[in-house]
């Protein structure tokens, strides 16, 4: 029994060894990475830093999106009810101001304007019967043959014919601007982008039967914010990007409330085409790349954000922890690196705005951070001038 227990106490002496020479050998990699000799080398390597400087606050680029627009899109229909007897145009089609596009059947009205034609006539006849017989009794009375009476009844029936007639002709009014609500016309030059109805096709007044477009300059109506939209002026130049190309345009109104649904300030931008700017600043032509209602447009604009922080080039960033970055610090006296951890409010893609434990000054490595740890001493420092005040775009 006391073997066993003496073999067991061996046994477990023996492992705890074992595990604490495992656990020697095997200990912070990252704290032994370097040899003597490799630190050596690391420590006279050149360490590019550069100084920082605390701001108040920092500018970033925005992208404003809007629509490119008709100046004029209407739907269009016929001012009555009928039945459509003809479309003189479809689809994609391009019209002119005035153009005949739809009639309605008319076979009602033409009827009906025949009658009333007839009894125009017959309302003439009489008037003009009346007219006889009243200078007929109007002379007889002038020879004392017959009495005023008379000749006062022959006048009201002048009257009553004369009457008779316009009321025919005030109902051929009518009927005449009914037939020319039978027919539907463009109201400007432009293009038809949508049919709704076909031959055939009842339709009611208002319905829709045709979307035109005019042939006008086209337009983005952006939504900016107040302190970008106030300082635009009615006629002002500026630069839009339409499908990747430099599209210049001037500024033809801004609205004075906001939008409620956005709160931005609509501002519209008449598109200066068919000219494009190129990145070189010259001008372009766009026939191979129309551009077309629907297409998105994006203005660039520069907005200040109160933010206090310090710009830094992107190469100065280190893996951190909890979505936190690592920058690394030199001490000006001893040269002694410490890390700081820094949060990244916004980035241009080559330099980044970082609040966080630094301060005004501070020496900053800005590349080379992955051969470098905490506490490690470096000697060759070049302080880097470069300017990053304001390094935004």
């Amino acid at each position: 029994m006391a073997q066993n227990v003496s073999k067991i106490i061996a046994i477990t002496m023996i492992s705890f060894a074992l595990l604490t020479l495992l656990m020697l050998s095997s200990g912070d990699h990252k704290a032994v990475a370097f040899t003597e000799n490799e630190l050596k080398v690391l420590n006279n390597a050149k360490v590019n830093v550069v100084r920082t400087i605390v701001q108040s606050d920092y500018t970033k680029q925005q992208l404003v999106y809007g629509q490119v627009q008709a100046a004029q899109q209407t739907l269009i229909g016929f001012e009555r009810n009928g039945i459509v007897a003809k479309l003189n145009v479809e689809n994609g089609s391009k019209v002119e101001k005035g153009e005949l596009l739809a009639l309605l059947d008319t076979a009602r009205i033409r009827s009906q304007k025949q009658e009333l034609e007839a009894e125009l006539n017959k309302a003439n006849a009489e008037a003009k019967l009346a007219e006889l017989s009243q200078q007929r009794v109007r002379n007889l009375v002038q020879n004392k043959l017959e009495s005023e009476q008379r000749l006062d009844e022959e006048s009201a029936r002048v009257d009553a014919a004369k009457a008779q007639v316009a009321a025919v002709q005030a109902k051929l009014l009518t009927l005449q601007v009914a037939f020319d609500k039978s027919m539907l016309f463009a109201p400007y030059s432009g293009q038809i982008i949508s049919q709704f109805i076909d031959v055939g096709t009842p339709v009611s007044t208002g319905q829709g039967v045709f979307e035109i477009i005019d042939n006008g300059p086209l337009e983005v109506h952006l939504g900016l914010p107040k302190s970008t939209a106030f300082t635009l002026e009615p006629q002002q130049n500026i630069v839009l990007d339409i499908r990747g190309e430099k599209v210049s345009g001037t500024v033809k109104s801004i609205s004075s409330n906001r939008t409620l649904r956005t709160r931005t300030i609509e501002s519209v931008i008449t598109l200066d085409l068919p000219d494009l700017v190129s990145q070189e600043g010259e001008s372009q032509n766009i026939a191979s790349q129309e551009i077309v209602p629907g297409d998105l447009a994006s203005f660039s604009l520069m907005r200040s954000i109160d933010e206090t922080g310090i710009w830094l080039p992107i190469s100065s960033l280190a893996n951190g922890i909890r979505g936190l970055w690592t920058v690394f610090v030199v001490d000006e006296n001893d040269g002694i690196l410490t890390s700081r951890l820094v949060s990244i409010e916004y980035s241009d893609g080559t330099h980044v705005y970082v609040k966080g434990a630094l301060k005004e000054n501070d020496l900053v490595v800005i590349d080379g951070t992955h051969r470098l740890t905490p506490e490690q001493t470096v000697s060759n420092v070049n302080i880097v001038n470069i300017e990053l005040a304001r390094v935004d775009k």
